[in-house]
């Protein structure tokens, strides 16, 4: 499945945000629901190391071949508890709103993953009321709105230190706000 000029456009966004967030010189980074790498297309030049998981095996396939000979990207397919190592930042691109138990994921990659002085960047699109996002799929959360983020990343242990509107997705005909969340480990 090919990207959308939306999609890369958004993905272009997030990147040009992280940049700006990113405290860790030359950090390596781990993106969880990579999908089809269309934010990884753009993160990879902002990591020393790069590694993308997803659970969806055809998401996965799409992948091969797209970073040859770059030993310093992974390519996965798992869930975040069967990845190792450790990592200075770890994101979601318009993943997390696919990860049933939300506090649950955040949990673990706080607490199995993420360094002590790392971050974990979240890019999502706020809900809009009657207007669900996945209309011929199925995804347990329709998005996040600011203050729902705040609270699963608190009871993950994880405090949101900011969140900055990045962009405006057009899908089905209506406009959705989409937002990066910068966190860190709760001290």
């Amino acid at each position: 499945m090919a990207a959308s000029a939306t999609d890369l456009e958004t993905g272009r966004l997030f990147a040009e945000k992280s940049a700006s967030l990113i405290t860790a010189a030359s950090p390596a980074m781990l993106e969880v629901g990579c999908g089809h790498g269309v934010a990884a297309g753009y993160m990879r030049s902002l990591a020393r190391r790069l590694t993308l998981i997803d659970v969806d095996k055809t998401a996965i396939a799409t992948l091969d071949g797209r970073w040859p000979g770059d030993k310093n990207v992974a390519i996965k397919q798992c869930d975040i508890l069967a990845v190792q190592g450790s990592f200075d930042v770890i994101y979601y691109f318009l993943s997390l709103h696919h990860i049933t138990n939300t506090v649950a994921e955040l949990s673990a990659a706080r607490r199995l993953l993420l360094r002590p002085s790392g971050q974990l960047l979240i890019c999502e699109y706020e809900p809009v009321p009657g207007k669900p996002f996945h209309k011929n799929d199925y995804s347990p959360h329709d998005g996040f709105s600011h203050e729902e983020l705040i609270i699963a990343a608190s009871q993950s242990g994880i405090s949101v230190s900011g969140i900055y509107d990045i962009a405006t997705l057009p899908h089905y005909g209506t406009a959705y706000n989409v937002y990066v969340a910068d966190c860190r480990l709760r001290r």
